[in-house]
């Protein structure tokens, strides 16, 4: 736990090792309902809520604080070390957006393959399709 805060990790599912496995992406909103991660994995399969991929414990200090970026940050490479996904999608208002971008590291970065500068966090399920139907197919 770090200023007040903790962000709770998980095991992650290992990837299978052949050329026939799916590309998994990981889309993660940030914003002021906390971190929400979702999974995709192709088109006409929709999106899939992760629960507990990245779980703040106890209330942050603010939803735009670096800490909190940090945290998230280290999450997200756990898993990605874990193979958990292999791309990544960003939503998030102007500036978590902007510390998340700083608190990841140049192999994390480069998996990412859009981002939304918006608060998406807020959104329903079914509205947030259609707020991420420019970034991926649905």
């Amino acid at each position: 736990m770090r200023n007040g805060y903790a962000v709770q990790k998980i095991a992650m599912r290992p990837k299978q090792e052949n050329t026939m496995t799916p590309t998994v992406a990981w889309v993660l909103l940030a914003g002021r309902r906390g971190p929400r991660v979702y999974e995709y994995h192709g088109p006409d399969r929709g999106l899939c809520a992760l629960k507990h991929a990245i779980r703040i414990t106890a209330p942050p200090p603010g939803p735009d604080t670096p800490e909190l970026a940090r945290d998230i940050a280290a999450a997200l490479e756990e898993a990605h070390r874990n193979r958990a996904f292999d791309s990544l999608i960003l939503a998030a208002g102007p500036r978590m957006l902007g510390l998340l971008r700083r608190a990841m590291s140049a192999p994390l970065r480069a998996v990412v393959a859009a981002e939304l500068c918006n608060d998406l966090t807020t959104l329903s399920d079914e509205e947030l399709a259609r707020h991420l139907g420019g970034a991926i197919a649905l």
